[in-house]
C-alpha cells in the first residue's frame, strides 16, 4: 500500500494500539477541474461469440476450488475442453500419463510445491512443449518479467480479465 500511495505522491500514516488494533491513513492530493471535459474510448476487444475451441483442451492447475470455478466458467465461453487439478503434483501426474493439452493455466501460489516449481520439473522432460501461463494474484509491477524469466510463456492476473484471457487463447490457440 505505501508503494502505491508514494506513486501517487501521496502520504500514509500508521497508529496501533496493542491489543486494540491499528488505524491507517491515506492523504492523495487531487485537483479538482470546475468544468472537466470526459473522453470515454472504447476498448477494442475482439468478440469471442464465434470464437470457437472445441478441438483445444486446456488444464487449470490451482489449489483453490473457487478460483477454478471461476476461471473455467471464462473458459466456457470459448467452447474450449477444460481439465482441473489442486496441485503441481496432479499437474505433473496428468502430463506423464501423456494427456495431451494445447495450453496450461497454472497458478504460481500454491502449497507443497508452486506453480512454478512445477514448471521446473515439467520442463526437465525432454519432450514437453505444452505452452504455460502463470495465473496469479501476484499483480504487482514487474512480475510479468520474473514469470517470463522463470520459464513461462505468458502471464495472467487475477482476477482474470477477459480481455486479457481472449489475448493468450488467441495467441496460443489460434494455430
Amino acid at each position: 500500500t505505501k508503494k502505491l500511495v508514494d506513486l501517487m505522491h501521496g502520504k500514509i500514516v500508521a497508529q496501533s494500539i496493542y491489543g486494540k488494533g491499528s488505524k491507517f491513513t491515506v492523504a492523495i492530493d487531487q485537483i479538482v477541474i470546475a468544468n472537466p471535459t470526459i473522453v470515454v474510448e472504447k476498448e477494442k476487444t475482439t468478440t469471442n461469440k464465434s470464437y470457437d475451441l472445441s478441438s483445444k483442451r486446456i488444464l487449470l492447475v490451482d489449489d483453490n476450488q473457487i478460483n477454478l470455478k471461476v476461471a473455467e466458467r471464462l473458459l466456457k465461453e470459448f467452447k474450449v475442453n477444460v481439465d482441473k487439478v489442486e496441485s503441481g503434483f496432479l499437474c505433473l501426474d496428468r502430463i506423464s500419463n501423456n494427456e495431451h493439452y494445447d495450453l496450461i493455466l497454472m497458478d504460481d501460489m500454491m502449497p507443497k510445491m508452486s506453480g512454478t516449481e512445477t514448471l521446473q520439473k515439467l520442463k526437465q522432460n525432454a519432450n514437453f512443449n505444452i505452452p504455460v501461463v502463470a495465473l496469479t494474484a501476484n499483480a504487482i509491477s514487474g512480475m510479468k518479467e520474473q514469470y517470463l524469466s522463470a520459464g513461462f510463456n505468458d502471464y495472467l492476473a487475477k482476477p482474470i480479465d477477459r480481455i486479457e484471457l481472449n489475448r493468450v487463447l488467441h495467441t496460443y490457440l489460434d494455430k
